[in-house]
């Protein structure tokens, strides 16, 4: 009896994968340890909780054959032994995303993706920030990197474009698809920005020959949801696969609601791993948007002489949901929203000083391009422009015009 106690003084908790269907309570586990003392025998005392991912937790006492030889000892050679799994801290992007779909949003948000690129396991990820709350995701999102740098022109994001963008995704196949299967919601690619997500959707994705989990996208349609990139996305920038290739959203995605006061506000965050706390990403830093609340940017903005000194300024309005998706590949057309949409322009003189500003609203009705009529009273001393379209709570990006 005291033997017992004396060898039972010394307790493990393992965490392993679920391989060994007979683990039990008075069993034997054989692992090899992490700490470089070679191998341990762990007699099991609890019943293991089944945990994320596949996992078990393990909890019982060292095992010493001189006490415990009548137990049964877990050893399924020739099966691999269990190894004792360690948690690194995981892969993650905070991704500022446009709403996505045409419901209202009433809190911005920031879309919270974690995985491990390496290949490493994974065991979850927590998200904690003192201003944004706390997160906890627990499935493995299909999260990579950039391989190759983007640079489009406004010109190219408005249907199927040849590129040469290659990407690595995490332990995720990407299939080809149909471009009306794409523009419908299919393998929908999030790339992040300096000031949001350019959202991509991909047709024909090629993997690499002898680069595990790398792929050329060689078929997208760049600029989706109204997104848009403004100068060049550099390599080495994290994605995210939003909807695999039946348009279906993919896991991994928690959001983080941002209150309106802490956008455009860096705010302080910390990552670390869900089964293992001591692994931190240490302090870190965001500083959210609020795009899933931004009207989207206007599109094919011109300027035209009315003849008699004047300008007429015109554009087109965009939105961002589904069926205007569809809408516009079947027409070319966007359908209209039916609010009425509200746009400042704000007019400025060769020093960049605001001359004049006018709020524009246009019925749902209303002809496309949108346009608004500038006299030659309007223009004395205006060498610039720029337009945006007002929301319910926060503006979009302006787009600006020289004259």
């Amino acid at each position: 009896m005291m033997d017992e106690l004396w060898a039972g003084n010394s307790t493990e908790k393992i965490t392993l994968l679920q391989t060994e269907p007979r683990i039990a309570p008075a069993n034997v586990l054989v692992y090899d340890a992490d700490d470089g003392l070679g191998t341990r025998q762990l007699r099991i005392t609890r019943q293991p909780n089944s945990g994320l991912g596949g996992l078990i937790e393990c909890e019982g006492v060292f095992y010493d054959p001189g006490v415990y030889g009548r137990h049964r000892v877990v050893d399924p050679a020739p099966r691999p032994r269990p190894t004792v799994l360690t948690y690194p801290v995981p892969d993650f992007g905070l991704f500022d995303l446009p709403a996505l779909s045409p419901e209202s949003q009433t809190a911005a948000q920031l879309q919270f993706a974690a995985s491990n690129l390496d290949g490493l396991s994974y065991g979850g990820a927590f998200f904690e920030s003192s201003n944004l709350g706390e997160a906890t995701e627990t499935s493995r999102a299909a999260l990579g990197i950039l391989l190759t740098n983007i640079d489009f022109e406004e010109s190219e994001c408005n249907a199927f474009l040849d590129s040469a963008i290659r990407i690595q995704l995490d332990s995720q196949s990407l299939v080809t698809v149909d471009e009306e299967d794409a523009v419908n919601g299919a393998n929908l690619l999030a790339i992040k920005t300096s000031t949001g997500a350019l959202l991509i959707s991909v047709a024909t994705a090629i993997p690499v020959s002898g680069q595990p989990r790398q792929w050329d996208l060689t078929r997208v349609w760049p600029g989706r949801f109204g997104t848009e990139l403004f100068g060049t996305i550099a390599a080495g920038a994290r994605c995210v696969l939003l909807t695999d290739a039946n348009g279906e959203q993919r896991p991994g995605l928690q959001p983080i609601s941002v209150p309106l006061a802490r956008v455009s506000n860096a705010q302080a965050f910390e990552v670390s791993a869900l089964l293992d706390p001591t692994k931190t990403s240490g302090a870190q830093s965001v500083t959210p948007q609020g795009r899933s609340l931004r009207p989207p940017t206007v599109a094919n903005l011109t300027q035209v002489d009315d003849g008699v000194g004047g300008l007429n300024v015109r554009f087109m309005p965009r939105t961002r949901d589904w069926e205007s998706a569809i809408a516009y590949w079947e027409s070319g057309q966007e359908p209209r929203e039916t609010d009425p949409r509200r746009f400042t322009l704000v007019l400025r003189n060769s020093g960049g000083v605001e001359v004049s500003r006018r709020s524009v609203s246009f019925a749902s009705t209303a002809e496309l391009p949108l346009q608004i009529h500038l006299t030659s009273g309007d223009l004395a001393g205006v060498a610039s422009g720029e337009i945006w379209q007002e929301g319910t709570y926060l503006r979009g990006d302006s787009r600006s015009f020289e004259l």
